[in-house]
């Protein structure tokens, strides 16, 4: 019996299976801040929830997702197919807390998907130090 990769299957191509792994981390985020009132600290906290296997916390690259919080705001980063963060193959979430939705996702082809609009008090100051 030959086994599957749903995810590969469903999200072709790393750059999607990136984004998709980043949507079930912010899951987990929201999840968090629901039982516990408040964003997680750090990955590990994350992962202490027990729905995750160690490959949905590393991105297709095999690089950790990096996850960092701005005041009221998180971001979950794919280091993209370079392994370098911070550059423009990055694949990245800005979320808000207690909201199920991001407020903005950066592809890896460089689309910046902003859904701030639709998502009430989501705006992604500079002054915060994320990067839209």
């Amino acid at each position: 019996m030959e086994i599957v990769d749903t995810e590969a299957t469903l999200f072709p191509g790393r750059p999607n299976q990136a984004v998709h792994r980043l949507g079930r981390l912010l899951g987990a985020v929201t999840q968090h801040v629901r039982r516990y009132q408040r964003l997680p600290v750090s990955m590990e906290e994350i992962r202490g929830s027990g729905s995750f296997s160690a490959s949905a916390v590393v991105d297709p690259w095999q690089t950790p997702v990096r996850y960092r919080v701005y005041g009221d705001y998180f971001e979950l980063r794919s280091a993209g197919e370079d392994r370098q963060f911070d550059t423009n193959d990055d694949v990245y979430t800005i979320g808000l807390s207690g909201r199920d939705d991001p407020c903005l996702i950066r592809e890896a082809q460089g689309n910046l998907l902003d859904f701030s609009a639709q998502v009430p008090r989501c705006t992604v100051p500079q002054s915060r130090g994320v990067e839209p």
